[in-house]
């Protein structure tokens, strides 16, 4: 081009171009207008803006700068600008920018809405929503601005007022996929799963590859237990974005449920590697190595989670460490109480939106029996399952009527069909969203609700922080405080508590006079123990055991064990494989202490009833920590097998010293580890002594507190009324001990 006056038409066509997707023509026409005028500003821009779009943002600074000599305070080629930073990650010198543009011109939508993304990725949240909301007022049509402000109010915890948003962009862009996925992303943030599964599904007919509806119709097959197919959603997600750290988290925790440690372990370090900032992953990738007793590495990610964690602490963030974790790895009820506190306030922000929704609390008629429901996961063949039954069913129906609400799967078995048949009502709320559940919950008339989880896996926190109930209760799930404000009382006993813990623990501690563990009296071993030979025991010598799961074996545990195994030369240690990759790990620590791998023997799982008949093969058992057995102790000692304790200084640490007090024999709580070893090494060379306490533990069962259901829960019914008369008389709650 020779002459200027064409210049208009070609800057026409290449504009054209540029917003029809053909680059290379819009480029080459931008380029014949600088040979004719080389500080033409608007070509400058333009060429700026394809060299950002193109990926090269460092060429668009320089040359969208040289546009501003030209035209200096245009607010479109300062918003260009900043876009270009943005692009480089000079995320201050962007909103530098921005802010120059919007003060040239104020009405500026755009760069209302610019601002407020480069905000949001600063990390000041208000502000971004500030922008976005004037980008609204002034084009209230701007799909862009929606979704963001959308997005935002999900990072916030106000994934209701997000939701409202989102629902507008996908009405003004209903061919948009992103929109579409994230407005699933805040329908799963209110556990609303079907429909938030129905706009992931809307998103992916779109965008068949689109990663994140992927990555949140992961999340809703996880939530409802589908941890195969979640995982596939997750792998799927990856591909598309094989940077994204999140996605690598998600697929380890997927993968943790489904038990493949090692794969799990993989995904979640590459996800640390992506984002070594990411405190959730790194989280549990250290949970992941301690089911796998990799201690080696388990000691650098937890000196990596402690640092997370008091950052996030300091931060009055919620920390990635989970209060479970956080039990086991720190020997500190001050920290131990601040995690799970950060925890529970956490829960409690993402449903503070609703708590003025539920229905008023229904009449009571005077005089009538106390309705106390029961919350869990796990009512089914779990633990919890093996428990609840045999208490809900001894219940006096006559001052009680009792209440469960299921928030875990139906796995079909016996224990399943048990708890179903023990309450006047079964509630099955998994899959409902919070407020629905407790919803139920507040029509039904509960006057106590009794939360069995705490923060552990499936726990629904998020119902209990509405505040269904009048009275709401921690019982036996969660082996220490959930340092909420939103849970009154926490059951524990004289053992597993004293007085002065009681500064470390969020609710009012509530002690019964004997052990807080209710166990099912009737509960049958199978009718034939197998022969040593068929567990894969030697047919001679001493047979210890521990069937806690693999991440309470603690290193120096382990050491104990060894020494013992050293002192007690014909002994074998039987242990469960609960991790898959545990059993190696653990033979190569044994012939790293000197011990012959061989002599540690790993057993599956097998049905209850087995596994009490199993159990009395054993000679002696061996207790872990700090995390104890609990459930695991008391089977171990039903099956008439001493177990040998530590008794620590902390609830997760007195779980087995509250059970042994309670089954009467108090002498098998050692003081301290060296106790521990001499305890066990002196009764695995005494059989006579072994004989007497094997002789004691089988009349226990009809004589100690410990196997008195009747007794244990009598004991809770007087607490429930206890609770119940001060909250009717007004008074807030107080710390008492039930005779």
């Amino acid at each position: 081009m020779t002459e200027t006056a064409g210049i208009p038409a070609t800057l026409r066509a290449a504009t054209g171009h540029h917003r029809a997707g053909r680059l290379a023509e819009a480029e080459a026409l931008y380029r014949r207008i600088l040979d004719a005028d080389p500080d033409h500003a608007e070509a400058l821009n333009m060429l700026g803006v394809l060299a950002r779009q193109s990926g090269a943002p460092d060429r668009a600074v320089d040359l969208i700068g040289r546009a501003l000599a030209r035209a200096p305070g245009r607010p479109a080629y300062l918003s260009n600008l900043a876009n270009a930073y943005a692009a480089l990650g000079q995320t201050d010198h962007a909103i530098a920018c921005y802010r120059q543009a919007l003060a040239a011109d104020p009405a500026f939508a755009a760069g209302h809405l610019n601002l407020g993304t480069a905000l949001a990725d600063s990390g000041d949240l208000d502000g971004a929503v500030a922008c976005f909301r004037r980008a609204l007022a002034l084009r209230p049509r701007l799909v862009a601005a929606h979704r963001n402000l959308g997005t935002v109010l999900r990072q916030l915890g106000r994934s209701d007022h997000a939701v409202a948003h989102l629902r507008r962009a996908v009405a003004l862009a209903p061919d948009n996929a992103d929109t579409h996925a994230s407005l699933g992303a805040a329908l799963a943030d209110l556990g609303w799963w079907q429909d938030a599964a129905a706009c992931c599904r809307r998103a992916l007919d779109m965008a068949p590859g689109h990663a994140e509806a992927l990555n949140i119709l992961g999340t809703v097959r996880a939530a409802e237990g589908a941890a195969d197919a979640a995982a596939a959603c997750y792998r799927r997600a990856i591909t598309g974005a094989p940077r994204c750290a999140a996605y690598r988290y998600n697929l380890g925790a997927a993968l943790l449920d489904l038990g493949a440690t090692a794969e799990s372990i993989g995904a979640l370090h590459r996800a640390v590697d992506l984002d070594p900032e990411h405190a959730d992953a790194m989280a549990l990738l250290a949970h992941q190595l301690q089911r796998a007793c990799a201690w080696p590495e388990l000691g650098s990610a937890a000196a990596a989670v402690r640092a997370q964690t008091r950052a996030a602490l300091a931060a009055g963030r919620r920390p990635g460490e989970m209060p479970l974790l956080n039990l086991y790895l720190r020997d500190d009820p001050a920290e131990n109480r601040a995690v799970a506190a950060a925890w529970s306030r956490d829960i409690a922000a993402r449903v503070a939106p609703w708590r003025g929704r539920l229905p008023a609390t229904p009449p009571r008629t005077p005089g009538s029996r106390l309705t106390v429901g029961y919350l869990s996961y796990d009512f089914r063949d779990h633990a919890m399952g093996h428990l609840i039954g045999k208490l809900l069913e001894t219940h006096d129906r006559g001052r009680f009527r009792v209440l469960a609400y299921s928030a875990g799967p139906d796995d079909g078995s016996a224990y399943r069909r048990r708890i179903e048949g023990a309450c006047e009502a079964f509630v099955d709320i998994a899959g409902l969203p919070p407020l629905d559940a407790a919803r139920r919950i507040r029509l039904d008339g509960v006057d106590i609700l009794v939360d069995l989880m705490g923060h552990t896996k499936g726990n629904r926190l998020d119902i209990v922080a509405l505040r269904p109930a009048p009275v709401q209760v921690h019982y036996l799930g969660f082996p220490g405080t959930t340092g909420s404000d939103f849970i009154d009382y926490l059951i524990t006993d004289r053992v597993l508590t004293n007085p002065e813990d009681a500064p470390h623990f969020g609710e009012t501690l509530v002690t019964l006079p004997s052990a807080s563990l209710v166990l099912d009296r009737d509960q049958a071993a199978g009718p034939r123990m197998p022969a040593r030979a068929e567990a894969g025991l030697p047919e001679d010598g001493i047979v210890f055991c521990s069937f806690n799961r693999a991440q309470k074996i603690e290193p120096e545990v382990f050491g104990a064990w060894m020494d013992i195994l050293r002192a007690v030369t014909d002994s074998v240690l039987w242990l469960y494989a609960s991790d898959p990759e545990a059993p190696d790990t653990l033979r190569r620590e044994a012939a790293a202490r000197g011990v012959d791998p061989g002599r540690l023997v790993f057993a599956g799982r097998v049905p209850k009833e087995q596994h009490l008949a199993r159990l009395r093969l054993v000679d002696l058992g061996l207790d872990t920590g700090p995390c104890n057995g609990h459930v695991t102790t008391a089977d171990t000692l039903w099956a008439g097998v001493p177990v040998v304790a530590v008794r620590g200084g902390r609830l997760i640490s007195r779980l087995s010293a509250s059970v042994l007090t309670a089954a009467g024999v108090p002498e098998l709580i050692a003081a301290d580890p060296d106790g521990y070893r001499a305890l066990a090494i002196g009764l695995a060379h005494s059989p006579d002594e072994r004989r007497r306490l094997r002789e004691r533990l089988a009349a226990a069962r009809t004589t100690a507190p410990l196997f008195d259901t009747a007794g244990i829960v009598a004991c809770l019914e007087e607490a429930y009324r206890a609770m119940w008369d001060r909250f009717e008389s007004g008074a807030t709650p107080r710390p008492f001990a039930v005779d």
